[in-house]
């Protein structure tokens, strides 16, 4: 099954706490102008987006050199109060059990080839970002406030093909 996870950005959707409001306003209508145009006004954390190893690691690269291949693979679907075993897939659309995904979980999984994990909340963690900064000290991206978990079912094996909006970090 071929799955796309991003939420559709709309006005005044949800953003992390203390960053902007979204903002899409209509500038141009086809019956007034002849055109349809829209102004959007948008953080780099706002709806389903990837924190690349630049948002937190110095001299890493930004979002935007890594190739689109980096971000379309076999997924599976597994919750974080378990030991992860890899199957062959290269990002996990992870079940947070808590506010923090689980230290346990994370330690399994960096040992493997899984380059994104993917979570339906705002944050892996919180301040200080340990969690954060493990993952991306081995190559882990991640990602952020995907849509329909009900669309992915415990332990079955997905090909994500996008889990972002436009980001550079």
């Amino acid at each position: 099954m071929i799955l796309d996870l991003t939420k559709t950005i709309v006005d005044q959707m949800a953003v992390y706490d203390g960053d902007p409001e979204v903002s899409l306003k209509q500038i141009a209508d086809i019956t007034r102008d002849g055109y349809q145009n829209s102004l959007l006004t948008i953080n780099m954390h706002a709806g389903t987006h990837v924190d690349g190893l630049a948002h937190m690691l110095e001299n890493k690269p930004m979002i935007s050199e890594y190739p689109l291949d980096r971000f379309i693979g076999l997924a599976r679907y597994v919750n974080d109060n378990e030991a992860y075993i890899n199957h062959g897939e290269s990002i996990l659309v992870v079940n947070m059990q808590d506010s923090s995904l689980n230290k346990a979980f994370v330690e399994s999984i960096i040992k493997t080839n899984i380059r994104m994990i993917v979570i339906e909340k705002d944050s892996i963690d919180q301040p200080t970002y340990d969690i954060h900064k493990l993952l991306f000290s081995h190559g882990i991206k991640s990602s952020y406030e995907y849509a329909s978990r009900g669309r992915c079912h415990p332990r079955s094996r997905h090909k994500i093909i996008r889990v972002w909006h436009l980001a550079t970090i």
